[in-house]
């Protein structure tokens, strides 16, 4: 049985806490390959106590560190990290790839290591020329998307951003308290005010499961929903961390999730989407390329303006009954490609 590492080379910390969906892959990969490979996590000291099959890389990076030591720590990972290529393969999790390109251009493997990417903006400009360096190194990409694949000149496989396994599955046993919930990092970009409003002008109860952005063009936003979760009691906002237990508690306990994301994330991922659907909750979302898939499969509603979403009639249990009933199909559809990604992994 071949050893397989999933690596995290920036292993994110956020005073002690993961930041990220970083954990989630990880775990997911875990899930996926081990009865076919012998899978580890590799990652800072973050990483250490959750997961049993583990392999330390030497540091986190801090979000309260400078930049540069933080730049330097994920350059010292991704080097031990290719040490790992002479024990088995290695798979990137889609974290730091510039740096990956850049390590991976200078020093030697043994066995050519794969890359997870969500975006192909992550290969493009200045980033692309570092990419062009090292991609004759790289044994596959595992992608989202064709486009994303397509992009990259070289061998790859389309596998969802999170893959329903039988440990992923989450049972039914929280009672449904809100209408909409919204998960994630609160910014601008994520339109999270947008649907607090919506959620107040219709009536409806909302939850805010997220930290606020600390970036200055999303300070106004931010202000604003404060004052809105302060004043009307339909919108909660925990503004904080939680962990992954409590994550699945929050989305099981809303009967709808809502993904309201600008233009700048039409070609990029969620895992917020994936994170819904093992839950078995719909979602609601702005219609890009990474929300399709509602679409395809009948899991949720798509729209062009949140103005135009039909909230009452959404929220019937008619209706959420029957998307909650075309997830559980689309799971088990999904658990096919789990087949092709061990099979992609040599």
């Amino acid at each position: 049985m071949s050893r397989v590492y999933i690596a995290d080379i920036r292993s994110s910390s956020n005073c002690g806490k993961p930041s990220g969906h970083y954990f989630t892959v990880a775990h997911n990969y875990q899930d996926m390959l081990f009865q076919q490979h012998d899978v580890y996590v590799a990652g800072g000291p973050i990483y250490r106590n959750a997961f049993s099959k583990y392999i330390g890389l030497p540091f986190d990076t801090k979000r309260e560190s400078n930049k540069y030591l933080n730049t330097l720590r994920v350059i010292v990972n991704c080097i031990k990290a290719l040490c790992l290529t002479y024990t088995g393969n290695v798979i990137f999790q889609c974290s730091a790839v510039s740096i990956i390109f850049l390590v991976l251009s200078i020093f030697p493997v043994k066995n050519k290591p794969y890359l997870i990417l969500y975006d192909s903006n992550l290969i493009s400009g200045g980033k692309k020329r570092l990419f062009d360096l090292c991609k004759k190194k790289l044994a596959g990409i595992i992608c989202s998307n064709q486009i994303i694949g397509e992009s990259t000149g070289i061998r790859y496989i389309v596998v969802s951003d999170y893959i329903f396994t039988k440990k992923s599955l989450v049972t039914e046993n929280d009672k449904i308290r809100y209408d909409i919930g919204v998960f994630g990092i609160v910014s601008k970009g994520k339109g999270v005010l947008e649907v607090a409003q919506a959620a107040i002008k219709n009536n409806k109860t909302m939850i805010i499961v997220g930290r606020a952005s600390t970036e200055s063009k999303d300070a106004e936003d931010i202000a604003v929903l404060r004052v809105l979760s302060k004043d009307h009691k339909n919108i909660q906002w925990i503004d904080d961390y939680i962990p992954d237990d409590m994550f699945n508690h929050y989305i099981k306990s809303s009967k709808y999730i809502v993904l309201n994301y600008d233009s700048s994330y039409a070609e990029r991922s969620s895992g917020v989407i994936f994170s819904a659907l093992f839950n078995g909750r719909p979602v609601i979302a702005r219609k890009w390329a990474f929300a399709l898939i509602l679409d395809q499969y009948n899991m949720g509603v798509l729209f062009d303006r949140i103005d135009d979403i039909v909230w009452d009639e959404l929220l019937q249990d008619e209706v959420f009954y029957r998307y909650q009933n075309n997830i559980h199909k689309y799971l088990q559809i999904q658990m096919k490609e789990i087949s092709a990604l061990n099979s992609f992994i040599k």
